[in-house]
């Protein structure tokens, strides 16, 4: 079987698409009465996470399978192609650590000098995991369900036919597009006026775009998944950066750029086979 752009186009726009409407579909099929666009009701949370667990089984049997059809029934090249060797996890996960670290570096800095951060804190982050619903949802189920669909699922579909930089720039668009769908619930919900939310879905698409970038790249060069999961939960831990209070403190500004530098300094030779990744 030839996986063609065509293919790997219309399959990615169905994971996208069933990714978010398992959303809301296990919280319709599974409803309380709780309103299924208050997305942190601790049950409105469970069944999303269900939803979103289920699409990704569904996106990954499907991307393995058409894989497997156009490998020759070669399971372990399958394996390989999404992301899911293991072997290659940890260095995957230090090398993409150590880059979306240096990238923070200017929000990271910026905690550490306000004192916003205290080691007390970072201890409690397991216990927080398994007892706080939205924890769970941002900091573990999300990154990982969403890796394992707009990485794995996706982007071996669209390495076979096309180039991987233009894969890379592509792809995420799927991505960002995929979280478009949250304004719909704070638009019912009024949560502000409707322009304002229309304006803060895109900078949210943006972002979330640019983070796909990121991923995107991460998982080309180090041929795993696990690097970007890490990656995605880092993101999401600390949010977006304040660059309005990094515009308004110099030394603020010059750690951010200093951080920007030294990523794409860094990105090349650390992602390069035979350095880290074997």
């Amino acid at each position: 079987m030839e996986i063609t752009s065509t293919i790997a186009v219309i399959v990615s726009l169905g994971h996208g698409v069933l990714y978010v409407v398992c959303i809301y579909l296990f919280m319709i099929l599974f409803s309380s009465q709780a309103s299924i666009h208050d997305r942190d009701h601790p049950h409105i949370i469970k069944q999303r996470m269900r939803g979103v667990c289920f699409a990704t089984t569904i996106s990954l049997l499907t991307t393995g399978t058409l894989l497997w059809l156009a490998h020759s029934d070669n399971i372990p090249k399958v394996i390989e192609l999404l992301g899911l060797d293991f072997r290659l996890a940890l260095p995957s996960m230090f090398v993409s650590l150590v880059l979306i670290s240096v990238l923070f570096m200017g929000p990271l800095a910026m905690l550490y000098m306000e004192g916003n951060v205290s080691w007390e804190q970072l201890r409690r982050i397991p216990q927080s995991l398994w007892n706080q619903p939205t924890w769970m949802r941002n900091y573990l189920v999300g990154p990982l369900t969403e890796e394992l669909v707009f990485r794995s699922s996706i982007l071996p579909l669209w390495l076979i036919p096309l180039d991987p930089h233009l894969s890379i720039w592509l792809s995420p668009l799927i991505f960002g597009i995929a979280h478009v769908h949250q304004a719909i619930s704070r638009i019912i919900r009024r949560e502000d006026k409707v322009k304002f939310i229309l304006l803060a879905t895109l900078a949210q698409f943006m972002y979330t775009t640019v983070f796909g970038w990121i991923a995107a790249a991460l998982f080309v060069r180090t041929k795993s998944v696990a690097g970007p999961i890490v990656a995605h939960v880092f993101c999401n831990v600390l949010g977006f950066p304040d660059i309005q209070k990094a515009l308004s403190y110099p030394r603020y500004l010059v750690v951010f750029v200093v951080g920007l530098l030294g990523f794409f300094g860094l990105f090349e030779p650390m992602t390069r086979q035979g350095v880290f990744i074997k």
